[in-house]
């Protein structure tokens, strides 16, 4: 069920990611980002602890690892900003740019090569941590998050790696309510990724979405574009 306003889910307490050292230099077994974050209020894990995730790319102090210093160490220090109000800024700032220096020209024709900063948003190195924002699950975010991707995918030669990145399976998490956005990409990308399966209808057979969704609704994105797919993707029907 959707929830109108998209309010967030907590997963930040499932995922036992993150290794810690104890007070004898001994690995202590992996916790989860909220138990992380209990034994830095316990005083157990300190600034200084090693701490390692995937990702990092050694042991490194807690003080030293951006995710846990602004989210846990310095989270209540007073700020001018929130860390939503932050990134939805620099979201904007992306969407900014890419509008300034658009993918066509006046005439429409695609120019190559595309305008410098698309080509580095959609970079592989970087454009899965544009994705990764989707599971933030906060709409002011995802909003821009999808709206960003649309603009970077769109006369893109890398749109059809995009589902590498895991944006399709992200962006069918989002619990919020404003899914045009959303929808958009999805019609833009789904039958242009380098995915195949095997199925008698050709739209089945070249839709990343048909391995995450019904065909139907495949079909009904296909043939009848994102608004009327985003009407049917917020109703409460059995079939489309």
């Amino acid at each position: 069920r959707r929830v109108h306003g998209g309010s967030p889910i907590d997963l930040q307490g499932q995922e036992k990611e993150w290794h810690y050292t104890n007070k004898q230099n001994e690995k202590c077994d992996p916790v989860s980002y909220t138990e992380m974050k209990r034994l830095i209020g316990e005083g157990i894990v300190t600034p200084t602890t090693k701490v390692w995730a995937q990702g990092l790319g050694g042991w490194r102090d807690v003080k030293d690892v951006p995710q846990l210093k602004w989210g846990i160490l310095l989270k209540d220090l007073p700020a001018v900003m929130t860390l939503s109000e932050v990134t939805s800024t620099i979201l904007d700032i992306f969407l900014l740019l890419c509008a300034y220096y658009p993918s066509r020209d006046p005439d429409g024709s695609v120019m190559q090569p595309l305008p410098r900063v698309k080509r580095f948003l959609s970079d592989p190195s970087v454009l899965p941590h544009i994705t990764q924002l989707l599971l933030t699950f906060d709409p002011t975010i995802c909003g821009r998050v999808h709206t960003l991707l649309y603009t970077l995918m769109e006369d893109n030669p890398l749109t059809p790696r995009f589902f590498l990145t895991g944006g399709f399976f992200f962006s069918l998490m989002y619990m919020g309510s404003d899914v045009l956005p959303l929808c958009r990409l999805l019609n833009l990308t789904h039958r242009g990724q380098s995915f195949r399966i095997q199925h008698d209808n050709e739209i089945i057979r070249t839709s990343v979405l048909s391995v995450l969704l019904p065909p139907a609704l495949v079909c009904f994105l296909h043939n009848h574009g994102a608004i009327k797919f985003a009407e049917v993707f917020l109703g409460e029907y059995e079939t489309p």
